[in-house]
């Protein structure tokens, strides 16, 4: 009978030790929702400015969008992600995700990701991510990139006089 709990016990522990929320996804990288807020060459002073800013005001102001924000950027700097690139990708629904990527795999499809590339290449990416905490996502690791590069329509135009 001990022997039988003691497996038991394992395989639980061990099925616990798995990551259940590890998932898989596939989307259109979005470079024209690019965000405004970039901390990646910010002294930690601006970063930790920017942030009590947002704490006075939500606190001052009780508004939910912004305590929302104060807390999303305290997680952002609990998990270390504050200056870690993210990606915008749109998915089939046409609903848009926002995942954390390390910089490695970002250097793969930097150069796609300015406003206005989506017009010369679409950028298809499935990719193994994990949501750690509400609205912030991390992906562990892209598992493919598929580029197309987009034909340019010519446009001509008419003059009359």
């Amino acid at each position: 009978m001990k022997k039988t709990i003691s497996i038991i016990a394992t395989i639980l522990i061990l099925h616990s030790c798995s990551n259940d929320q590890e998932k898989i996804i596939t989307g259109t990288l979005n470079p024209n929702l690019v965000s405004f807020i970039n901390f990646q060459s910010a002294k930690d002073t601006e970063i930790n400015n920017f942030i009590k800013r947002i704490d006075s005001l939500a606190d001052k102001l009780n508004d939910a969008e912004l305590i929302a924000s104060s807390k999303y950027y305290h997680n952002l700097l609990k998990h270390k992600l504050i200056r870690t690139p993210s990606i915008y990708l749109k998915l089939k629904d046409n609903s848009g995700i926002n995942i954390f990527i390390n910089k490695n795999d970002y250097e793969k499809i930097e150069r796609y990701n300015y406003s206005g590339s989506d017009t010369e290449y679409k950028v298809n990416i499935k990719l193994r991510y994990k949501e750690i905490e509400k609205d912030i996502f991390l992906c562990d690791s892209i598992l493919e990139v598929d580029i197309k590069k987009l034909k340019k329509a010519h446009r001509i135009s008419a003059v009359s006089h």
